[in-house]
């Protein structure tokens, strides 16, 4: 009887703690010319860029005020704003619009959150809730997590050849260079799954999620600022499959930090700035 009053007072916990540890770096830096950009001047730097990709660790704080902070300054400046989300589906749109609107309340929004993502819900809090008081449109970009695991126990070859031409797949056999950079990643992870699955996982959802972005680009003026984890966000993932779909008018923001996880420096070739 006393376990949902104890989960409430473990969320609301969860929410003072989120909000009152993490700061904005102070700035960032242009990795072009190792130049430093201050926090209040990276509009400057987003120009008429119609691709935004901040990449995040899902469980960090910093990141996602990041994030936040990118869709603050483009809101107020009065670009048309789209965020796009890796922590919902695109089949989840409906719900995403009910939530912009006000038409369902936000431990439904929660509940609808938990069946595809498991990182903790206060870590996007704030940003679902500025994008619902600034009518600012959400739309998913991730497969279902039933669809994920198909794909990965039957492999991405079981799916229809018509959906991999959409979306513009093309298999880690087929891009040697990708798989060497993943391998390099997950190589001492121990996976139970053959890397040459795990990695044709990554890419497929790499094009759907690219092909999700190249449908909000639809909208005349848009600019998408997508959400996603930092390897998803690099320059050799979802923007290499952007270009597929004839859009290379974009900009890569990751942090610093992701240079140990991927045991190299990062320069140009990965993201166009980065965060300390």
């Amino acid at each position: 009887m006393i376990i949902k009053p104890i989960c409430r007072l473990l969320l609301i916990c969860s929410l003072l703690i989120l909000s009152s540890c993490a700061q904005l770096p102070s700035h960032f830096i242009d990795l072009a010319d190792q130049r430093e950009i201050a926090t209040e001047d990276l509009l400057q730097q987003f120009g008429n860029t119609r691709i935004i990709f901040v990449g995040e660790a899902h469980d960090s704080e910093i990141d996602h005020k990041v994030q936040l902070e990118v869709i603050r300054q483009l809101h107020e400046s009065g670009r048309h704003v789209i965020i796009g989300l890796e922590a919902m589906p695109a089949q989840y749109n409906g719900a995403l619009k009910r939530w912009r609107f006000g038409h369902v309340s936000e431990s439904s929004l929660v509940k609808t959150y938990y069946l595809n993502w498991t990182v903790p819900y206060p870590f996007y809090a704030e940003i679902f809730r500025y994008a619902q008081s600034q009518q600012i449109e959400l739309i998913g970009l991730n497969m279902t997590r039933k669809q994920i695991r198909t794909v990965i126990s039957n492999g991405v070859e079981k799916e229809p050849r018509e959906r991999r031409q959409i979306i513009k797949f093309s298999s880690c056999e087929q891009e040697p260079a990708y798989a060497r950079f993943m391998q390099s990643y997950w190589g001492e992870l121990g996976h139970k799954i053959a890397f040459s699955r795990l990695c044709d996982m990554q890419r497929y959802k790499d094009a759907f999620m690219a092909y999700q972005i190249t449908r909000a680009l639809q909208q005349p003026e848009s600019i998408v600022v997508v959400l996603v984890g930092s390897l998803h966000a690099l320059k050799n993932a979802i923007p290499a499959m952007m270009q597929r779909h004839g859009w290379s008018n974009y900009l890569v923001m990751t942090t610093q930090k992701l240079s140990a996880l991927t045991q190299a420096p990062l320069t140009k070739q990965h993201s166009d700035l980065v965060w300390p």
